[in-house]
């Protein structure tokens, strides 16, 4: 495939993907931004101090395949922006398939500088991170504010090869993974921008919640086609919470129930939400289901913390 084809056609598949999250309200928008980006060379600030768990290292790795490089502002909640645990599994899933070497560079601006590196050191996290609070490495590209701009996959000398969160989306994720193992299966990921199913309410407020218990909500998703459709994931926006469907597939004009479980930090108080996402296969846009409300510590409001639609 010419790369001028290549580059066509991922700016095409992409611009809705992130279109469909952005919801913007030009979708040229955002295609003509990843017409900028593809092809420009990244430039990691020697001024940002890397390392790997507790310790300083001298210089990034530049010995491999590909490289993700990723900055992360973590402005609310650091756990549930930072989500080390699915960088590694991705790293290794991607590298799998063809022993690929993939390296990651996290570049974060932590909410809690402190909370940062304690989650590095308590997952055990094996990629080189720097500490980004002044956003030198933002500065120095010339990036947009969009988190979703934020993250790349380039090849060995950081060159963009592609955008966006492969960790909060699988349809980026499938992209990278096709350009990864250099495969040009770009029809197979023709994506519609209608959403298939529809959910009578989005959003649950749980009022006043136990931060002992775990909170349960259940939705009822409806399949709006006139044939069936098939959950291809689910996207959590913190470790604390899950969301498991009753099934994969979705019958014409059916239901599904997903169950959506918070687990609360004890010493967690005030404020909360939490949604997840639910990507349907051949579709781009996923539909946001989220749950808010109020913690109290060790406060007994209610028998249990479980709503259903």
């Amino acid at each position: 495939m010419s790369t001028r084809l290549y580059i066509s056609l991922y700016v095409s598949l992409i611009s809705i993907v992130l279109f469909s999250c952005k919801q913007s309200d030009n979708v040229d928008d955002t295609a003509t931004l990843l017409a900028e980006l593809l092809g420009r060379e990244l430039v990691v600030p020697e001024n940002l101090n890397f390392y790997i768990q507790n310790n300083s290292i001298d210089k990034l790795n530049d010995k491999c395949d590909y490289k993700i490089i990723a900055f992360i502002d973590s402005s609310s909640c650091t756990k549930c922006s930072l989500k080390l645990q699915q960088w590694e599994d991705l790293i290794n899933e991607l590298s799998e398939p063809d022993k690929t070497e993939i390296n990651l560079i996290l570049i974060m601006n932590p909410s809690d500088i402190s909370e940062a590196k304690y989650l590095v050191r308590a997952n055990r996290f094996p990629f080189p991170y720097t500490i980004d609070n002044n956003r030198v490495f933002i500065t120095a590209n010339n990036l947009p504010a969009d988190n979703q701009f934020n993250v790349f996959l380039t090849d060995c000398d950081n060159n963009i090869l592609a955008v966006g969160n492969p960790i909060s989306n699988p349809n980026i994720k499938a992209l990278f993974r096709n350009i990864v193992s250099e495969e040009d299966e770009y029809d197979n990921l023709q994506l519609q921008k209608v959403v298939p199913a529809s959910c009578s309410q989005k959003s649950r407020n749980v009022g006043i919640a136990d931060s002992s218990k775990p909170i349960e909500v259940k939705f009822a998703i409806s399949n709006t086609r006139d044939q069936s459709i098939s959950i291809s994931d689910v996207i959590t926006s913190c470790d604390c919470t899950s969301a498991l469907p009753e099934r994969t597939i979705i019958e014409p004009k059916s239901d599904c129930f997903i169950t959506i479980k918070i687990i609360p930090d004890n010493n967690q108080a005030g404020y909360f939400s939490q949604y997840a996402d639910v990507y349907f296969s051949g579709y781009s846009t996923p539909i946001r289901l989220g749950i808010s409300g109020f913690l109290n510590k060790n406060q007994f409001h209610h028998n249990s913390n479980q709503l259903t639609q």
